[in-house]
C-alpha cells in the first residue's frame, strides 16, 4: 500500500488526510511480540508532501499483509543525505507513554486494566480488553506512565497476568494467546529462502519449587520441587504463587497450579530461536485455493522443516518485518525471544 500522511491531531484516520506519500522509496514496519512496533521510511526531498512531513505527524501503513493500516507517529527525521531523508515513527499506542497513572490496587485483570484508564491523570481515547480471567492482585505503588503499567516493568499487567498484546488504533487487547495455527509449513525446497537456527539450553529450567507466603505462613508442596515430565536434568527455581490465591491454598492446590504453570510456560523445553525468510505462497499463482491455509501473522504458530538439519518443530512467530510498499514480509523470526 501507499503510506498516508495525517496531521498530528488526527483521531479518525478515515480520510486520505494530507495525502498519500506516493514517492516513498522504502517503507518497513517491524513488530515484535509484546515488544517494539515501529515504522521506518526513506523519502526524497523532492517528493510529494515532503514539506508537510514533521515530527508528531502520523503515517498510516499496514503492519502486515493481513491487517488493516495502523497509525504511526513520527518521532525522528534525519537530515537529507543525497537528497533522501529517513523517517522513524512509533505506533499510536506509544502515546500511552505520555499519560501518567496514579497509584491504585485492583483484584483481577479486567479491574486492573480498567483501573489504568480510571486513574490516568488525563483523558484519552484508549480502551482496554482481555480474554484472560485471572483474579490475581495488581498493585501500582507510584505514578507510572500508562504504557509502562501494561508491560516493561516489574509488576506490570504483562508481568502479573501474562498474555500477548495486540495494538489496534486506540484499542489495547491483551490476549491469552493472540495467534492461531493455520497449518502453515515453512519448508526447505518449498517456500523457505533462508534459515538461521540457534539452540540454547543454558537458561533452561526443568523444575519449579512453588510456594505461598502470607502473614508468616508458608505453604509448599510435597515433594518441594515439581519437575517437567521429560526433564533430562535437574535445574529448578522458586516461584511465588501468593497472588494466585485469595485464601491459603492446600499443598494439593498449589501442586495443581504449578503443574498448569509448567505447561503454560513450556518449562523444561530448550530455547530454540529461528530467523526464517520465506516466500508467501498464498500470493503466488497456483495457490489461490490455499490462500487461508498459507497466511500467517505475528504470534501465529507455524511448522518449520529442514530435513538436512533435523529441524521439524512448531514454533510461534515472535517478530515480523513488513515491506509496506510491496505488501510482503521482509523477514520473520520464529521461536524464543533473546534477552537483551
Amino acid at each position: 500500500m501507499i503510506p498516508i500522511l495525517y496531521n498530528k491531531n488526527e483521531v479518525g484516520f478515515t480520510t486520505q488526510g494530507i495525502g498519500a506519500l506516493t514517492d516513498a522509496l522504502t517503507c518497513y514496519v517491524e513488530e515484535a511480540r509484546n515488544g517494539e512496533y515501529e515504522l521506518e521510511m526513506t523519502y526524497p526531498v523532492n517528493g510529494i508532501h515532503f514539506a508537510d512531513i514533521a515530527e508528531g505527524m502520523f503515517i498510516c501503513a499496514i503492519p502486515s499483509p493481513y491487517r488493516k493500516k495502523q497509525p504511526f507517529r513520527v518521532y525522528k527525521i534525519t537530515k537529507p543525505l543525497d537528497g533522501i531523508i529517513t523517517i522513524y515513527a512509533r505506533h499510536l499506542s506509544y502515546d500511552l507513554s505520555g499519560i501518567p497513572v496514579m497509584p491504585f490496587k485492583a483484584s483481577g485483570v479486567n479491574t486492573a486494566l480498567n483501573g489504568i484508564k480510571a486513574n490516568a491523570v488525563q483523558s484519552s481515547l484508549f480502551l482496554f480488553w482481555t480474554d484472560i480471567s485471572s483474579g490475581a492482585e495488581f498493585s501500582l505503588e507510584s505514578p507510572t506512565a500508562a504504557r509502562s503499567c501494561l508491560g516493561g516493568i516489574r509488576g506490570s499487567i504483562l508481568d502479573t497476568y501474562g498474555g500477548e498484546f495486540e495494538w489496534d488504533y486506540y484499542d489495547v487487547k491483551l490476549h491469552d494467546k493472540r495467534g492461531k495455527d493455520n497449518g502453515v509449513t515453512v519448508r526447505y525446497g518449498k517456500n523457505m529462502t533462508a534459515l538461521d537456527c540457534e539452540i540454547d539450553a543454558e537458561n533452561t529450567i526443568t523444575g519449579i519449587m512453588p510456594y505461598w507466603q502470607k502473614e508468616g505462613v508458608l505453604v509448599t508442596c510435597d515433594p518441594k520441587v515439581i519437575y517437567a515430565e521429560e526433564a533430562a536434568y535437574q535445574k529448578s527455581i522458586p516461584v511465588d504463587f501468593t497472588t494466585d490465591f485469595q485464601e491459603q491454598p492446600t499443598p494439593e492446590q498449589l501442586k495443581e497450579r504449578t503443574e498448569n504453570y509448567i505447561k503454560e510456560n513450556d518449562i523444561g523445553e530448550i530455547s530454540v530461536s529461528l530467523d526464517v525468510s520465506f516466500v508467501q505462497l498464498e500470493q503466488m499463482s497456483g495457490y489461490e485455493g490455499l490462500r487461508v491455509l498459507e497466511a500467517c501473522d505475528l504470534c501465529d504458530t507455524v511448522t518449520i522443516q529442514y530435513e538436512n538439519l533435523g529441524i521439524n518443530i512448531k514454533a510461534e512467530i515472535i517478530k515480523i518485518k513488513t515491506n509496506v510498499l510491496t505488501e510482503r514480509y521482509e523477514s520473520v523470526a520464529v521461536g524464543s525471544v533473546r534477552a537483551n
